[in-house]
């Protein structure tokens, strides 16, 4: 092998033979299994497209896999909880398909108070009869915060104000309900005043239709 140098004016030529050192190790030809290892080590994304292409794999159907398992890898570094218990919840637990625990079963929710109510033994029946309507009420009216108390006053007077109206006890039940909540600063007069104007608005049509 030859090295040729010009030069600087560029007029003549000279040839000089090249001696290769000897740690020089030349070049190996490129052979099949040359090419195999060189394939080996091709970038992830060069890989992938090129088992995509040759799988005839569709390229959207491919992206959502690759989604789907980053998804699922972010969900396994997170650390999930139960609504109820406060206890961790495992990866199989967030990834089910049973119902959601914020998820309030009222049919349930009202067996399981009238189980409650039925242990006590000072209370009358009429009280718990009443308890037990305005709690179910309240739970399924999403009552949670303290301004909400005069509407669901209100709104409860006209569900239930022909069947407050049927027996005086529950009657009483109501009014020292109103009193309580208005001790508590919870309702005002004013609301306490048109629930018994809907009550007696109920008892004439009662009267009327007698």
């Amino acid at each position: 092998m030859c090295h040729e140098i010009l030069d600087i004016a560029g007029i003549s030529t000279a040839i000089v033979p090249f001696q290769p050192d000897q740690d020089c190790v030349p070049p190996e030809p490129l052979t099949d299994e040359n090419a195999l290892l060189n394939h080996a080590v091709l970038p992830d994304a060069i890989t992938r497209k090129s088992t995509i292409q040759r799988y005839n794999i569709d390229p959207q159907i491919s992206d959502i896999v690759l989604r789907k398992r980053f998804s699922l890898s972010q969900l396994s570094k997170r650390k999930f909880y139960h609504s109820r218990i406060y206890q961790p919840m495992e990866l199989e637990e967030v990834l089910s398909e049973g119902d959601s625990e914020d998820e309030v079963d009222d049919e349930v929710a009202d067996f399981e108070e009238l189980r409650r109510l039925g242990n006590f033994d000072n209370v009358t029946n009429a009280e718990k009869k009443f308890m037990h309507m305005w709690n179910s009420f309240i739970r399924k009216q999403r009552v949670r915060a303290n301004g909400h108390v005069p509407w669901a006053c209100e709104a409860f007077v006209k569900v239930h104000g022909y069947e407050l109206l049927e027996c005086s006890k529950l009657t009483w039940c109501w009014r020292l309900l109103s009193i309580k909540l208005w001790n508590h600063g919870l309702l005002h007069a004013r609301t306490i005043n048109s629930c018994s104007l809907i009550l007696q608005q109920y008892e004439a049509e009662i009267s009327a239709n007698k």
